[in-house]
């Protein structure tokens, strides 16, 4: 492993005797986060239901609504919802909201 904060936790979470640990590829990064939308990078492969998943379990909104894959095909800036990430072409973005 790296000396990322992800793979530090990731460790932390094998030895407290974690079942599920996702690996280092299948991460899911907030970006940009705000009141009722956040931005996130996740892998393109990702199935909605687990992205939505592991952001509400990591970034809970503590509301009664909880992040979803927004309905809005763009972004603020004109990029498509989702769209591919500029820095991995394995992995995309979403605009999520609550």
């Amino acid at each position: 492993m790296c000396d990322c904060k992800y793979c530090n936790e990731t460790e932390e979470a094998a030895a407290a005797g974690m079942d599920k640990v996702l690996e280092h590829d299948d991460r899911v990064f907030v970006y940009t986060m705000g009141l009722c939308h956040c931005s996130v990078c996740a892998p393109a492969g990702m199935e909605r239901e687990v992205l939505e998943s592991l952001i509400n379990e990591e970034h809970p909104t503590e509301i009664s609504s909880q992040w979803t894959v927004s309905k809005e095909e763009t972004f603020s800036g004109g990029q498509k919802n989702p769209s591919p990430c500029d820095q991995d072409p394995a992995r995309l973005h979403y605009l999520m909201e609550c």
